[in-house]
């Protein structure tokens, strides 16, 4: 993007590396158009130093784009190493580049990984955790008694 001081050594890296043909930096893109750049890319690579539970992982993995990231924060909870993607050490520049050239030598199941990512939505994780909550609340003695309106209503 033009003003980013990032884009100007993104740049020059491109053409001290000579990878104008391999790679392309495209403007910020319409959300709808998200899955078809996702559906075309070979891998997703995140190497990042903090993640909660990271929406562009969610994305990449439902889109059934396999990932490379540090296993920090929820990246370990999102991403089934080895099967999903691969996770490496925060800060290990050999690891990532290993897993990135690991990664994109393997045949992954890209329906399995949409598949699972799909179930780990918002909807189907807010229904396990009023679930959950449902479980810690009834009492051992009366287990049909409590339901999802009394959990509403504590």
């Amino acid at each position: 993007m033009p003003g980013d001081p990032h884009r100007r050594i993104i740049d020059e890296l491109v053409r001290r590396y000579r990878l104008e043909a391999h790679v392309r930096i495209v403007a910020p893109r319409p959300h709808d158009e998200i899955p078809l750049w996702m559906g075309a890319a070979n891998l997703f690579c995140l190497a990042t130093r903090s993640e909660g539970w990271c929406n562009a992982l969610m994305e990449a993995l439902a889109c059934g784009l396999p990932v490379v990231t540090t296993r920090v924060g929820g990246n370990a909870e999102v991403v089934r190493d080895g099967r999903d993607g691969l996770l490496v050490p925060f800060w290990d520049a050999r690891a990532f580049t290993s897993a990135v050239n690991q990664a994109l030598e393997t045949r992954w199941d890209r329906d399995d990984t949409s598949t699972r990512a799909r179930t780990l939505g918002w909807t189907n994780t807010a229904e396990r955790v009023v679930e959950a909550f449902d479980s810690a609340l009834r009492s051992p003695d009366q287990p049909d008694q409590v339901g999802r309106e009394s959990v509403v209503s504590v």
